[in-house]
C-alpha cells in the first residue's frame, strides 16, 4: 500500500531530508510491537482494519496500555475508529472510556468524509499522555 501510495500520489511524499530522517515508519503486528519495544515516541498513529480477527488486539487495554507506556510525555496518540454513524457504541465510545481509563487526556473524535466508504464519514480518536 505504501509503496503504490508513493507511486500514484507522489506529491504527498516530498519531504526535506530533515524531515525524512525523523519519521519512523514500521508495518507489522501491532501487539508484537508494543510489546517489545523499548522506544518512545511523538506520536503513534494506528490505520488499522475495522477491529474483527487478527486486528480486534488493537482496541483491547493491553494494547493501548502498551501505546501509552511507548509515548513521550505529551505524546499523541491517533487511531482510526471507524463511522461515526454506525460504530458508535461498539467501538467509538469504548474506545475512548479505554483511553481515559488508561490516563490519556485531551481525548476527541474527529470525523471527516470518506465517500469511498458506505456511511459516508469516517473517524479518527486523536489523544494526548498527561
Amino acid at each position: 500500500m505504501i509503496n503504490l501510495s508513493k507511486k500514484y500520489f507522489p506529491k504527498h511524499f516530498k519531504l526535506s531530508e530533515k524531515n525524512i530522517s525523523k519519521i519512523s515508519l514500521t508495518v507489522q503486528d501491532g501487539m508484537h510491537f508494543i510489546r517489545k519495544n523499548t522506544e518512545r515516541f511523538d506520536c503513534i498513529i494506528i490505520d488499522s482494519t475495522d477491529p474483527v480477527d487478527n486486528s480486534k488486539v488493537l482496541i483491547t487495554k493491553s494494547f493501548l496500555r502498551g501505546c501509552f507506556k511507548a509515548l513521550k510525555s505529551s505524546g499523541l496518540i491517533i487511531q482510526q475508529s471507524g463511522s461515526p454513524i454506525k460504530d458508535t457504541n461498539h467501538i467509538i465510545n469504548p474506545l475512548m472510556k479505554k483511553y481515559e481509563s488508561i490516563g490519556f487526556k485531551k481525548i476527541n473524535l474527529h470525523s471527516f468524509p470518506m465517500p469511498l466508504y458506505p456511511s459516508g464519514t469516517w473517524s479518527f480518536l486523536s489523544a494526548k499522555r498527561a
